[in-house]
């Protein structure tokens, strides 16, 4: 199997297209000045072919993946660099060229070859020196500066690639992190939910299951009745797991909020035949994947909750919306609504439902108020920023 094509850090690649719009700027310069001066054909030959090289440099971000495997490639870049600054004159504008390579070849060479190509370089760079009968005496600068300055450049952009790989690797850390943090949410997610729906069903069917040989003897027609019983929670029971399974596939990145809000909201109403008056904000949406996808797990639970507990005529209301940079989500209804004594008793004795949601928003930074009363209905009410958790 293949392995991945590695990416391009984007600093680095900043960084690498600057040097190279240098490098041509100091080519042209080069040129320019050799107006009204006889110009050698194979150091125009390497000019040309040293632009060339810069323009695929900034226009095929891909090919810096190559230098990195094949360091050769650096090398004869390189070479057509030194070579024209050694035809040039070693105080000629082409130094320029050099100097900006210095930083390519720190940022996409490892550290053998690049030293082996510094070497050539600074070799190639004092043949042309001695070639022309400078004396170092006469030419500090150019003897030494131009080198000392080359070799800075090319330390400091090896160190500058050395801090991007580590950034890299804390990155990928990170995400591996997270990623493991989210499978242990959703497991104690999935879990949470076996607990409060598949669990109490299975209950129920266990119960009524027990009673029918009793029936059987004493009222036929009652145990029919518990049989039928009996089918209708088998029957919630597979349709709860597959939708848990459905969670558990579900991608929420794939559209926006709202749209995603809809759909569930659509799905509810076809499966349960009831009808939610609707309200949502046609821009509503969230930056952050995981607040999508805890306020649509949100909406299908309290939606379900009002399914099974609400009564039969009760109505229900979804509101979603943007408020300011809170991302607000409203589940209400009308139904015969619960006492919050024995909600809270039901989550000390393990029934966590309620407990379950602050735990959802708490993950993505937001916080969740619910309101009921014996016969005046439920409201569900859930604010998060709509970029998650930020530093304050």
């Amino acid at each position: 199997m293949p392995s991945a094509a590695p990416t391009i850090n984007r600093v680095a690649l900043k960084v690498t297209q600057s040097a190279f719009v240098i490098r041509l700027i100091a080519i042209v310069a080069a040129l320019m000045a050799s107006f009204g001066h006889p110009l050698d054909v194979s150091a125009l030959a390497c000019c040309v072919i040293a632009g060339l090289t810069s323009y695929l440099g900034l226009t095929r971000p891909d090919l810096l993946v190559a230098v990195t495997r094949h360091p050769s490639i650096a090398l004869v870049d390189v070479l057509l660099i030194a070579s024209a600054t050694a035809l040039g004159g070693p105080i000629s504008p082409f130094v320029l060229a050099v100097l900006t390579t210095a930083v390519l070849l720190g940022l996409w060479v490892d550290l053998v070859s690049g030293l082996i190509v510094i070497a050539t370089l600074t070799s190639i760079y004092a043949i042309g020196i001695y070639g022309r009968g400078l004396t170092g005496n006469d030419h500090a600068m150019t003897i030494v500066v131009v080198p000392f300055v080359y070799l800075m450049l090319w330390y400091l952009a090896f160190t500058l690639k050395r801090a991007l790989d580590q950034q890299d690797r804390n990155e990928r850390t990170l995400r591996d992190a997270i990623a493991t943090a989210a499978a242990s949410e959703e497991r104690a997610s999935v879990a949470r939910q076996l607990h409060d729906s598949v669990a109490k069903t299975v209950q129920g069917i266990v119960m009524s299951a027990s009673a029918l040989p009793v029936y059987l003897e004493r009222d036929p027609g009652r145990a029919v009745d518990i049989a039928s019983d009996v089918q209708d929670m088998a029957g919630t029971a597979v349709h709860e797991i597959r939708q848990i399974m459905g969670n558990l596939r579900s991608r929420t990145s794939e559209q926006p909020l709202g749209e995603a809000a809809l759909d569930v909201i659509t799905t509810w109403q076809l499966r349960t035949g009831r009808t939610a008056h609707i309200e949502i904000a046609p821009e509503v949406d969230a930056h952050d994947e995981a607040i999508r996808y805890e306020l649509l797990v949100i909406l299908q639970e309290a939606l379900d909750n009002v399914h099974k507990h609400a009564g039969s005529t009760a109505e229900a209301s979804v509101k979603l919306a943007i408020e300011g940079q809170d991302c607000l989500l409203v589940v209400a209804d009308n139904g015969r609504g619960a006492d919050p004594v024995q909600v809270d008793r039901a989550a000390s004795a393990g029934h966590v439902g309620i407990k379950g949601l602050h735990e959802r928003m708490a993950r993505i930074g937001g916080r969740v108020l619910w309101d009921s009363a014996p016969g005046e209905g439920t409201t569900l009410t859930c604010t998060v920023h709509s970029r998650g958790l930020l530093e304050v």
